[in-house]
């Protein structure tokens, strides 16, 4: 029963994954930023199509975060 108790994991490993599951957090918070300042830019250009009746301002910033 030794070899099933949780003492018996390195501490190296514990340190492992906790480090691992902070990275991915910190990954998901900078793509969700990402979506939300796409979803800004486009709201954005919809308004601006529909309200104003002109053409929306895509612009290249726009344009390189689509493409990704």
């Amino acid at each position: 029963m030794g070899g099933d108790s949780i003492c018996s994991v390195p501490l190296s490993v514990v340190i492992y994954i906790f480090v691992a599951h902070l990275y991915q957090l910190y990954i998901f918070k900078k793509q969700n930023q990402k979506m939300e300042k796409i979803r800004h830019k486009l709201t954005f250009a919809f308004e601006h199509e529909f309200l104003n009746a002109g053409p929306p301002p895509f612009n290249d910033e726009l344009i390189e975060c689509l493409s990704r």
